[in-house]
């Protein structure tokens, strides 16, 4: 009788463990970065942002509409998506901001800057 309770609470212990391990996989790479960047349309936008792979990336472009979109990812947990821009040469833009997507959810704003030229977000894995 001891036994059988002896490895039914091992048994227990065991199927705990694994259960946890499959639900919180930090290493998933379930999440999606949106950088965004608003001035005047027509403006010269030079941007520079952080990959998929964390490398930096540098964009550079007139923009009729005015606002420039960029989606990267899939990222895992602990990314730092950072964000610096400029228009017309160095001036700050209308705003910039960094949305998260975790596993297809719609975007959820994370940072957002009037009139600045950079920033950043670290996913820490409260966006689930």
């Amino acid at each position: 009788m001891k036994r059988k309770i002896l490895w039914g609470i091992v048994a227990s212990i065991i199927s705990l463990s694994l259960a946890a391990c499959s639900d919180d996989n930090d290493d998933a790479m379930d999440y999606y970065v949106r950088y965004t960047v608003g001035a005047t349309a027509g403006d010269d936008f030079f941007i520079s942002y952080n990959d998929k792979k964390g490398e930096p990336h540098i964009d550079q472009q007139k923009n009729a509409a005015g606002t420039v979109e960029i989606v990267i990812g899939p990222v895992q947990r602990g990314f730092k998506a950072e964000l610096s821009a400029s228009v017309n040469g160095g001036h700050a833009p209308a705003y910039s901001q960094i949305d998260v997507s975790y596993k297809g959810n719609p975007f959820v704003r994370k940072v957002h800057l009037q009139q600045g030229t950079h920033i950043y977000y670290t996913i820490t894995g409260e966006e689930r």
